[in-house]
């Protein structure tokens, strides 16, 4: 078997298969909790980018994310026009083992050892967005310590 050029692979056409699985990949849901609602923390900066500003190491603990050292998370970034439904958090929207992590402030709150200039950020509960309305790539966050 003859491996295609990478010449040939371009012209190849899209099959019908092929574009409807990715239009499917692009319509799903952001991964949310099982009563469909997801939580996201707005730039502090009001900034397009989420991230811009605060992608440092200590962005898990400012966003107060349980990770064990060396545990991973995805995060993805969206334009706040592509979020729909967005309100207010309430005690009500948390789970009850995650209550004491939820502040009443309407922000996220940094786990123990943050520095106290790291704050944590505003949130709000909406409809999870779908994958093609990322304005970013991916981020991986690890938490080293």
């Amino acid at each position: 078997m003859a491996a295609i050029s990478s010449e040939a692979a371009q012209r190849r056409a899209t099959t019908e298969t092929e574009r409807l699985a990715a239009d499917s990949f692009l319509r799903a849901k952001i991964p949310a909790r099982q009563d469909g609602e997801i939580w996201l923390f707005r730039n502090p900066n009001r900034h397009g980018d989420a991230f811009v500003g605060t992608l440092n190491r200590w962005l898990p603990h400012r966003l107060g994310l349980q990770l064990n050292v060396g545990q991973r998370r995805l995060t993805f970034g969206f334009r706040a026009a592509n979020v729909q439904d967005c309100r207010e958090p309430r005690f009500l929207d948390t789970t009850w083992m995650s209550l004491s992590y939820w502040d009443w402030r309407g922000r996220t709150r940094p786990v123990p050892g943050t520095p106290g200039r790291m704050n944590g950020f505003e949130e709000v509960v909406a409809e999870p967005p779908e994958l093609q309305h990322l304005n970013r790539p991916v981020i991986r966050l690890t938490v080293d310590r």
